[in-house]
């Protein structure tokens, strides 16, 4: 294991988002491969956060909230690849180009909010850890330096829950959107 899979682990069971290591279901090597056959390669640290939690990690997010775990990333992709294409097509209908989402090519979504608000966090297939922000208005902006600080969020949020003993009702929530 390495760095940052100790920390994120440690993290997660120190803080109680996950009662214990059985909570930690990360994906295999074969499914890893799948997604990047797909979408192209992951930097370390991506594919270190799917080997550890790809599946589940405890309490930490609604998969029904968002397009998280592995499960939900392939649809996630898939959709936001073909709205943008509904986009361009549109655009390019009524020759406003400039509306045109300028998604880098080698973009894979690791996040996707359904619902009303619908942020969508992208990386690019690179070294670069940056973690950006695609919104239904189309633009992109750099919204976390490291998948590192992309995750933090969620897992501060779901220390809140804790810290404010509404572990109970956070659990309640995600078992009655399973």
């Amino acid at each position: 294991m390495n760095h940052f899979e100790e920390k994120l682990k440690n993290r997660l069971l120190e803080s109680g988002i996950c009662s214990s290591e059985t909570d930690l279901k990360g994906c295999t090597e074969d499914e890893i491969t799948d997604l990047e056959n797909t979408y192209g390669f992951f930097n370390e640290n991506y594919r270190n956060f799917l080997k550890l939690i790809g599946h589940n990690a405890g309490i930490l997010i609604d998969k029904y909230e968002f397009a998280f775990y592995y499960d939900r990333l392939i649809e996630a992709n898939e959709n936001i690849r073909h709205n943008i294409q509904e986009i361009t097509k549109e655009c390019l209908e009524e020759n406003c180009p400039e509306e045109i989402p300028q998604m880098p090519s080698d973009y894979f979504v690791i996040s996707a909010r359904y619902g009303g608000d619908n942020p969508n966090f992208i990386l690019t297939n690179s070294d670069s850890e940056i973690v950006y922000l695609y919104n239904d208005d189309g633009e992109i902006i750099q919204y976390k330096n490291s998948i590192w600080e992309w995750l933090l969020d969620f897992i501060k949020h779901t220390e809140k829950i804790i810290s404010e003993n509404r572990t109970q009702d956070w659990i309640k929530h995600i078992k009655s959107n399973a």
